[in-house]
């Protein structure tokens, strides 16, 4: 059974929330995430460089047993960059999530990743955003596709030619080319025996679609997921709430 999250804390771009302790405690929980590569280049890779505008992050702490200062077990980053796409200049969203093996239940990242969207769309309603994730992990799909309205890939939704080249930008030498979206990141996600059992067993809509698309997963494989975000969105997730 997973273990209780007992608080979070929000920081933004502005904020020196990058001290050496934090760095290491977040370098710990990566260390614990994903193996095929080093916590402290990927660290710098999205934490630290210059490649985004904007950045927003909530670390997740748990009591310590030793009753010193509560314990970093989790984190969600989300990123901000300009992109352009043919002839149009976007905003790219991008995430980064991890949890110590105890804490990954509970959805923990989806309202901070939703909340840090809407309110930069709402703050600039008149650009076009794209919120792109590389997931490794299909319960993160399935997550996202039941929150969100429209979602590419997804078997029910048409990809528009925008989509596909934001995949070929982000991906410009796909393994398969009738499968732009799989991109093979070099990290692995640590999975267990029954985590492997539990996901090509399971009867979930979404994660037999994600299986299908990426049955190397467990690979280092993950499914570039873009989600548009526009008032179109919003309005149907709004509709999917209430049941319409």
């Amino acid at each position: 059974m997973a273990n209780d999250i007992s608080h979070y804390r929000d920081f933004d771009h502005t904020q020196q929330w990058s001290d050496d302790a934090t760095a290491l405690a977040l370098q710990a929980v990566m260390k614990q995430c994903f193996s095929g590569i080093s916590p402290a280049d990927y660290f710098r890779k999205y934490f630290l460089s210059d490649d985004y505008f904007k950045r927003a992050l909530r670390i997740f702490y748990a009591p310590n047993e030793s009753g010193t200062a509560d314990t970093v077990v989790g984190y969600c980053l989300i990123t901000f960059k300009k992109q352009r796409i043919g002839r149009k200049r976007v905003t790219l969203l991008g995430a980064s999530a991890g949890f110590l093996p105890d804490y990954r239940s509970g959805n923990n990242t989806v309202p901070f990743s939703i909340r840090q969207a809407l309110g930069y769309w709402a703050r600039h309603p008149w650009e076009t955003i794209y919120y792109a994730d590389t997931m490794l992990s299909p319960a993160m799909y399935r997550v996202m596709a039941k929150n969100m309205a429209t979602i590419y890939p997804h078997p029910d939704h048409t990809t528009p030619p925008a989509v596909i080249e934001l995949w070929r930008q982000l991906n410009p030498k796909p393994e398969n080319p009738q499968r732009p979206f799989v991109l093979k990141t070099g990290r692995y996600a640590d999975y267990s025996k029954d985590d492997l059992k539990r996901f090509k067993t399971s009867e979930k809509p979404e994660i037999a679609f994600y299986l299908r698309e990426n049955p190397n997963f467990f690979k280092g494989n993950a499914i570039i997921t873009v989600i548009p975000i526009n008032a179109r969105q919003m309005l149907k997730m709004a509709l999917q709430k209430i049941g319409l």
